[in-house]
Parts: structure tokens; C-alpha cells; sequence
């Protein structure tokens, strides 16, 4: 499972306009399947979730604004991780609460680099989710791989920032216990 963005898949500019074509955004649904698909399948933990996560994103594409063709493959990702994220709602939701008692003593957590996201897509899907729960796993994605602020995490995922917080420092000690170097 490759985590990191084959380059080759991105969007070239062509002609001066700056929102992505119809082709475009179909063609990162399409080149970028398998790496759009493991968000999904990560944040849902459920194929069948995962499918449906994606096929509501097609059907957003089809239907919506188009994104600016610079920000193409992030507002899949974004778009991909959102779907999913609607999937589990209730079970996020859920994870949350256990979080609102506890605090990090930490503040600042890292997020992944490219060589720590390759050792995670070599460890097989099902361990994410029968170790992890939803919250965490989505926090994993979000904040580590999607580098968003805790607050946007927050925000995507309807929790406290503290609550996402908490969940991104479980994250990161279970990453570390997988034998992923951080910094």
C-alpha cells in the first residue's frame, strides 16, 4: 500500500483555467484510488462504510463547485476523509466522550513525514482497526497524515479539540508502538 502521492497522478495544469475539469477530478478518483480508499477504509473500518464513503465523494465531484486544480488531490483527500467520517458519526462521538476527562501533557505532537506514512501502509489495515478506535484512527489520517490543525480536525469530526487531541496523542503512542520512528 503506497501512502505517499504518486506525482505522476496529479493534475496538469492545462490552458489558464484554475478550477479542475470534470476529467481531472474523475482521474483522481481514479489514479488515487487505492491511497483515497485506505482513508476511507481506515477512518470507517468497515469495507461496505468505506465503499459507500466513496461513492458519496463521486457523487459530490459530479455534482458540486469544482476545486481549484492546485488544490485538487487535497480536496480529495479532504472530500474522502469527510464521507468516511459522516460514515461513523455516532461511534466517533462515542470515542469522544472517553476523551473528555483526560488531558495530554504535551501540547505540540508531530505529524507523520512521508517515510513514517510508508512503514504505516505496510502494517495490514485490520490491526488499525482492532486496535484503534474510530476516533483515533480518524485522528491518525486527519491531523498525521492530512496534517490538519487539531481545530480543523475538530471541526470535520463535530468533537471537542480536546477530545481530538487526546485521540491524535493515542495516535502517535500507538504509532511509536508499531516501531515508527518519530521525531
Amino acid at each position: 500500500m503506497h501512502l505517499v502521492r504518486n506525482q505522476t497522478n496529479a493534475a496538469t495544469g492545462v490552458g489558464n483555467a484554475a478550477y479542475a475539469t470534470t476529467e481531472e477530478m474523475r482521474a483522481i478518483f481514479t489514479g488515487d484510488f487505492e491511497f483515497l480508499y485506505w482513508i476511507a477504509r481506515v477512518i470507517t473500518g468497515e469495507p461496505g462504510l468505506a465503499q459507500r464513503a466513496m461513492e458519496r465523494v463521486k457523487h459530490i465531484n459530479e455534482s458540486g463547485r469544482p476545486p481549484f486544480r492546485d488544490w485538487l488531490f487535497h480536496w480529495a483527500r479532504m472530500t474522502v476523509a469527510r464521507a468516511s467520517a459522516r460514515e461513523v458519526q455516532g461511534p466517533i462521538l462515542a470515542a469522544a466522550s472517553r476523551y473528555m476527562s483526560t488531558a495530554c501533557s504535551h501540547e505540540l505532537h508531530e505529524l507523520l513525514n512521508a517515510e513514517q506514512f510508508a512503514t504505516l501502509g505496510a502494517i495490514d489495515i485490520s490491526r488499525f482497526i482492532a486496535e484503534l478506535d474510530p476516533l483515533v484512527r480518524a485522528m491518525l489520517v486527519l491531523r498525521g497524515i492530512l496534517h490538519c490543525s487539531i481545530f480543523e480536525c475538530a471541526i470535520v469530526l463535530n468533537t471537542p479539540a480536546r477530545c481530538a487531541n487526546m485521540a491524535y496523542c493515542k495516535a502517535l503512542q500507538w504509532v511509536k508502538a508499531q516501531g515508527v520512528v518519530l521525531q
